[in-house]
């Protein structure tokens, strides 16, 4: 039986107020925290070394002690580069966008279902144009302009549940990638996809030409480093090279104005269907309408509805004492599991 500590306690704050951190920045709120701990009380001797092993064990004890009320630990990858991701998720009613994002409006998560919808079933670019994304207010049930969308979606990559691309394009960061694990297998099991070497959900990387098996792009590059073949249907990769996964699948001048393509899976055979939401053309004219539509709703509404100041915040304080310092930590273990802490 794990009992809470100072230690402990202090930890949780940090955690709670950040909620996704890297593992550097990990590993310097364990050692922030001892410290604090260590000033009020002399004699208080840290339960684990300071490093990576150390670290882990703790978190082992944290995830004991919040998982009664609901919460996890979760641990992942950065896709591209394997930089090493730690989240504070919720347990129960992780398959309801709406108990993920409580601090929002009804319209607000109507429009984050949306947008996940259009991200997922955007394979293989798993990733939306910015513009595309604003133009998800015509799906919703109420009225919601495009400044509040933005506002919006600047909210959730300040958070972690999204990341925006140089090129503008929106995906799943870390956070929401861990976060929403189970709910994007059991709403999205014909479009998700999970790496072949670690078993997460991939969004970007590549997948075998000849056969239905995707890697994550630090799981690629550590099979072809040992210079080995799909680990699914043991064919090289150099003939014929695998297809890209993410933006990369799709070209620039799709940013503005896409043809979603929408994969369903029927099985390991790898059978497809693909079916056209809608042909660019199309949404070039939807766009046009968008803009006849967004000056008639700010005339309509009178004032534009904007998210709550209390998105754009985090719910408590970090302490000042804790830094968020850059730094690379590679994933190479290729553990199979679905990254809950108290597995490892």
């Amino acid at each position: 039986m794990v009992v809470p500590t100072d230690l402990h306690r202090v930890f949780n704050q940090s955690l709670l107020s950040r909620r996704a951190m890297t593992d550097d920045t990990l590993l310097e709120m364990y050692k922030r925290s001892v410290k604090a701990v260590s000033s009020t009380d002399p004699d208080f001797a840290p339960p684990f070394r300071a490093d990576a092993d150390g670290v882990t064990a703790f978190l082992g004890e944290v995830t004991t002690l919040l998982e009664p009320l609901g919460m996890l630990v979760k641990r992942g990858a950065d896709e591209e580069t394997g930089r090493r991701w730690t989240a504070l998720v919720n347990a129960e009613g992780a398959g309801d966008v709406a108990r993920l994002a409580t601090d929002l409006t009804p319209l607000e998560i109507g429009f984050v279902r949306t947008l996940i919808a259009a991200i997922v079933e955007s394979y293989p670019a798993n990733s939306v144009g910015s513009r595309a994304a604003v133009g998800l207010v015509r799906d919703l049930p109420g009225p919601m302009t495009k400044s509040a969308a933005e506002a919006l979606l600047k909210a959730l990559v300040a958070r972690g549940w999204l990341a925006v691309s140089e090129r503008g394009r929106y995906s799943l960061a870390p956070r929401g990638m861990l976060e929403l694990d189970a709910y994007l297998r059991g709403e999205y099991d014909d479009y998700v996809q999970a790496c072949r070497r670690c078993n997460r959900l991939v969004m970007t990387g590549v997948a075998c030409a000849t056969c239905d098996a995707h890697y994550h792009g630090y799981c690629y590059g550590m099979v072809t480093q040992r210079h080995a073949p799909c680990l699914e249907c043991k064919t090289p990769f150099a003939d014929p090279p695998p297809t890209p996964l993410g933006e990369k699948a799709v070209g620039r001048a799709q940013d503005g104005f896409e043809r979603v393509s929408k994969r369903r899976r029927s099985g390991r055979e790898g059978d497809e269907e693909e079916e056209d939401s809608q042909a660019a053309g199309s949404m070039e004219r939807r766009a046009v309408e968008e803009e006849e539509d967004e000056d008639e709703l700010e005339e309509d509404e009178g004032r534009p509805h904007q998210p709550r100041r209390s998105q754009l915040q985090v719910e408590t304080v970090i302490p000042d004492s804790f830094v968020d310092p850059d730094g690379d930590e590679d994933d190479e273990d290729g553990d199979e599991n679905d990254g809950r802490l108290y597995h490892y």
